[in-house]
This record gives C-alpha cells, structure tokens and sequence, in this order.
C-alpha cells in the first residue's frame, strides 16, 4: 500500500499538472501565445486534443486496469485531468496576444 504522500503526489501532481504542461507546450507548438493570427482554432486544439488523448488513456485504465485499483481511481484521475486542462486553457487564453 503505497503511503499518503506517494498517493497525493501521484494523484495531483502527476494527473492535473502532467495535463497542464502538456496543453501549454502544445499551445507553444502551435504559436498560439506568440502568434497574434493563431486565432481560436489553435487554442482549442491546444486545450483539447492533450486532454481527450489522456481521457482516453483513463478510459483504457477504467476498461483494463493494471493491478489493484478501486472503483473510482480512474474517475478521480479524469476529473483531476479536467481540472489541469481548465487551468491550462485559462493560462493559455491570458497569455494569448489581445
């Protein structure tokens, strides 16, 4: 049984912020923070295609799981998935050019 701190830290750390970080270096790809015509087009696959490509990976988790894993574990993961993308999308539309 892994001990609290492990699982807080696999939980938030490595879901919500794995997701943001992903999403912004999509979005630095893309040019959507330095190019003023990236336009709203690549913003929404800067924010969307990182997060509907990790839901995807927790809907495998929820459908195969691997090794001991609760009801909910992959529910939990997918909402903390959301959370980091939200956050992300906001930080990528503050940073986008007016």
């Amino acid at each position: 049984m892994p001990l609290a701190i492990h699982q807080c830290l696999r939980d938030w750390v490595m879901h919500a912020t794995a997701v943001v970080a992903t999403t912004l270096a999509t979005g630095l790809v893309l040019g959507v923070a330095s190019d003023p015509d990236a336009g709203l087009r690549r913003y929404r696959i800067a924010a969307w295609v990182p997060f509907v490509l990790l839901a995807l990976h927790e809907l495998g988790q929820w459908t195969w799981p691997d090794g001991a894993r609760d009801a909910f574990d992959s529910l939990r993961d997918l909402g903390l998935n959301a959370l980091g993308a939200w956050l992300a999308a906001r930080l990528l539309r503050a940073s986008m050019p007016r």
